[in-house]
């Protein structure tokens, strides 16, 4: 498991970069690959979601990370294949709603 990588003493970048990726949405090229771009600050709470296309697991690792830096992490982890359906839809409002709550407790 990674730690990501610190841009400063609070800011951590836990992203990727995809090389074997050729084209984005499977129409315009992108012949240096592609990057995914996840930030951390610490002293916060986190809330996971994304989606993927093929083999996921990208949301257990992510949750994996903020349970290491001992982030408060905020339920539901949203994990989509493909394009979000009403119900993933719901599911990440609900997200949203829970992370803004937390806020103003």
């Amino acid at each position: 498991m990674s730690t990501g990588i610190p841009l400063n003493d609070l800011i951590y970048w836990i992203g990727a970069n995809d090389r074997q990726t050729g084209r984005f949405e499977k129409l315009w090229p992108i012949p240096n690959g592609i990057a995914y771009n996840s930030y951390l600050i610490l002293n916060r709470i986190a809330g996971v979601f994304g989606s993927y296309g093929w083999s996921g697991g990208a949301m257990k690792e992510l949750s994996d990370f903020v349970k290491c830096m001992k982030w408060e992490l905020v339920e539901p982890v949203v994990e989509v294949k493909g394009a979000a359906t009403d119900t993933d839809m719901q599911a990440c409002r609900l997200l949203g709603s829970q992370i803004a709550q937390r806020l103003r407790s």
